[in-house]
């Protein structure tokens, strides 16, 4: 009998000890998001819901010239505050990346390219482009932005990003 409790005191062990598994899961803006509201009046402005995991919601607002991801609600509408906003959502080829953690949702990363005005008043995506992170959940807060031309390999660096936040956020624990 006890080789059998020993067995299951070094599985238990095992299993607390045992590394988080990470994932991701994908919702591609024009293809999974729907619109909130629909402009009344010419100078109106829309706003989009695109559907997460674990039934998460963000909201992408648009202005006149470009499209902003805001804010993560949960289906009960309870509003997780975005550390900051991320302008520059391409709302054609877009897509936002939920990053998992033993599943569950702990940040997203979204391409962001945003609008440059000229001195005519015109507006074009600009140069810049970067992988913008955000927190959820346990890292509520986490924010970090990656310059996707002088980065190698910038998904995997941001994801990596996130598997160090979530380390110390769990030795603070």
């Amino acid at each position: 009998m006890s080789k059998w409790l020993g067995a299951l005191l070094c599985l238990h062990a095992a299993t607390l000890s045992a590394a988080p598994v990470f994932d991701s899961v994908y919702t591609h803006i024009a293809k999974d998001c729907e619109a909130l509201s629909t402009p009344e009046d010419e100078g109106g402005d829309e706003s989009w819901s695109c559907r997460g995991p674990d039934e998460l919601v963000v909201r992408i607002d648009f202005s006149a010239a470009d499209a902003a991801l805001n804010w993560v609600m949960d289906m009960q509408g309870v509003e997780q505050p975005i550390a900051s906003g991320i302008m520059g959502i391409d709302t054609d080829k877009g897509v936002i990346e939920w990053r998992l953690v033993d599943e569950l949702p702990i940040a997203l990363i979204v391409r962001s390219t945003p609008m440059v005005f000229d001195d005519q008043g015109g507006a074009h995506r600009g140069p810049q482009q970067t992988l913008e992170i955000r927190g959820l959940n346990r890292l509520m807060g986490f924010s970090a932005s990656i310059d996707t031309h002088a980065t190698p390999k910038a998904n995997e660096v941001a994801r990596q990003k996130i598997a160090d936040a979530w380390a110390e956020e769990m030795r603070g624990r």
